[in-house]
């Protein structure tokens, strides 16, 4: 599911909307959004914003109304989510926030964010299914439409645009 985020919204008002579309349910159905392709005009604001508010996430027991974000199902998958993370800082992926468990209790994983992530990275070709956010800045259209449509499967896809010209375009 990627998002396409275009260069003529606010970055700070789409930043706020897509961490919580993203770390809803730690990203774990079906429709989560899975990476995010951010206009090169707009990127490194989004990013800092997005970034921020991800680490400012209250991550608990799904129980605790001051909770923002719950665990992930189980061990299987907190340990697929892990092993995401490393393919992709092994590859040269930089972590901007989280990429690491949380406490030893539980399925915690905290809410990461990543960057300069290359196109083998497991979490770019598979459904992350867990609280990973992947920024992929882009200044070439096609070449972006590209790598958002690369993977054999999509169960769905976001632009976030004031242009309805271009919403239905891309």
């Amino acid at each position: 599911a990627p998002v396409i985020v275009c260069g003529d919204v606010d970055p700070d008002w789409a930043a706020d909307m897509l961490v919580t579309a993203k770390f809803y349910n730690a990203g774990q159905f079906c429709l989560s959004p899975s990476r995010f392709f951010v206009e090169a005009s707009i990127a490194e604001r989004f990013t800092a914003r997005f970034v921020a508010r991800a680490q400012a996430l209250r991550v608990g027991s799904g129980f605790a109304p001051e909770s923002e974000m719950g665990p992930v199902a189980s061990v299987r998958r907190l340990e697929a989510v892990q092993a995401m993370v490393e393919d992709a800082r092994s590859l040269g992926a930089r972590v901007l926030a989280g990429g690491q468990r949380l406490g030893n209790r539980g399925y915690f994983y905290a809410p990461t964010v990543l960057d300069q992530v290359p196109d083998a990275a497991a979490v770019l070709n598979e459904e992350p299914f867990g609280p990973i956010a992947p920024i992929l800045p882009f200044s070439d259209e096609a070449e972006m439409l590209a790598r958002a449509n690369r993977p054999e499967f999509g169960l769905a896809s976001y632009v976030v645009t004031r242009d309805p010209v271009r919403q239905r375009r891309l």
